[in-house]
């Protein structure tokens, strides 16, 4: 789709950044000696307990099960599987990952296998070869049920420059969330949110207009025009993803790097188990909520398009009965609600559970040089 010669329609060499910093400056640069890759970011460890497994131990433990389950792929082709009311098969595995146990809806903080069901069935009505053994090479197991996840992407227009944490997206989707601003390797400044909210699952072409309100919320292009689609990781329905995620070119006269709520810091921070995060989002607002478990693997989400599988993911429950998101929150930041810093992008859930990539594998997937604060 095209789009007026205006600021976003120029050439890089034209562009020149909008000051995040005091007048006369550019954007803030990036410490060349600083790494935001996984492995430079410190993990905060859970708080031991007894006999409690080291992270390494975890990681193993879940690798084993999965293997023991036939593998990732096999995981993976089973959820085109119906599946049947009287037995229960790989189709109702939605997730594997490592997190905490939950008995009678609470965490008891004990560090165990995750095994994340679309729905718990009792053993007579489970498949042999996937029943979930009580642990696996020593370390315990817990099956929680999740539901059925699906992409979060469905109030109205603020002034501009418009806070992130509200509705946005392509003209042709309904509406997802502004995440935040970023400052990308080509020195551009970008909104940052999911694939399904800017770039349309993959359907997008780049310089497609992104209009704040989305369109489900009655936004139109060309008079809510605040950025273009500027890069996207596609998403793949065959082999195994690590992000849902796309930037947008934008201008702080379109975009402000304030939250709705808060202030975000512009350093990133790895997840940890039973970290309390918060949120700012489309449809559930400002919500606050913990890290039940991370590095979750064949994490199967159903979009529009298809079914796809993601990797090394981190699940987030809310704090009471209120859920953390719904439809309409995808794309939105998630942050440690004491410190504001970036723990991962929100982009899909059930009615339970929420989904998030992790914070430094969106940057180093995008080309993000650095988040900007606020």
């Amino acid at each position: 789709m095209s789009i007026p010669n205006d600021d976003f329609g120029k050439s890089p060499d034209e562009y020149s950044p909008q000051p995040s910093g005091a007048p006369g400056q550019g954007p803030e640069e990036f410490d060349p000696n600083a790494d935001y890759s996984s492995s430079e970011i410190q993990v905060a460890s859970a708080q031991s307990v007894g006999t409690m497994p080291t992270e390494d131990d975890l990681l193993a433990a879940k690798q084993a099960l999965i293997k023991q389950l036939g593998g990732s792929e096999v995981i993976a082709s089973a959820q085109s599987a119906a599946g049947t009311p009287e037995v229960s098969g790989l189709e109702n595995i939605k997730a594997v990952g490592v997190g905490m146990r939950e008995t009678g809806g609470a965490y008891t903080g004990e560090l165990v296998v995750k095994v994340y069901v679309q729905t718990k069935a009792p053993q007579s009505r489970i498949s042999a070869s996937t029943v979930i053994p009580s642990e696996i090479d020593g370390i315990p197991t817990d099956v929680e049920a999740i539901g059925e996840i699906r992409p979060l992407g469905y109030t109205g227009r603020y002034p501009r420059p418009v806070p992130c944490g509200v509705s946005c997206g392509h003209v042709n989707i309904t509406a997802g969330t502004i995440g935040c601003l970023v400052i990308l390797n080509n020195n551009r400044l970008c909104i940052l949110s999911n694939n399904h909210v800017l770039a349309n699952e993959n359907a997008a072409n780049l310089r497609d207009p992104i209009v704040q309100p989305g369109r489900y919320d009655q936004g139109a292009y060309p008079n809510d025009l605040i950025g273009v689609l500027e890069r996207f990781e596609p998403i793949s329905f065959t082999s195994p993803n690590l992000v849902d995620a796309a930037v947008a070119w934008t201008s702080r006269g379109q975009v402000s790097s304030r939250h709705v709520t808060y202030q975000m810091s512009p350093t990133p921070l790895a997840s940890a188990i039973s970290l309390s995060v918060m949120k700012n989002g489309r449809t559930t607002q400002s919500t606050q909520g913990v890290i039940t478990a991370h590095r979750v693997d064949n994490v199967v989400v159903g979009y529009s398009g298809g079914r796809a599988t993601f990797n090394d993911q981190i699940i987030v429950r809310g704090i009471g009965s209120a859920p953390f998101s719904q439809s309409g929150d995808s794309g939105s930041i998630v942050v440690s609600s004491g410190s504001k810093q970036p723990v991962g992008l929100l982009f899909a859930g059930s009615s339970t559970h929420t989904i998030i990539n992790p914070i430094a594998t969106v940057m180093r997937t995008l080309g993000i040089r650095q988040l900007v604060a606020g």
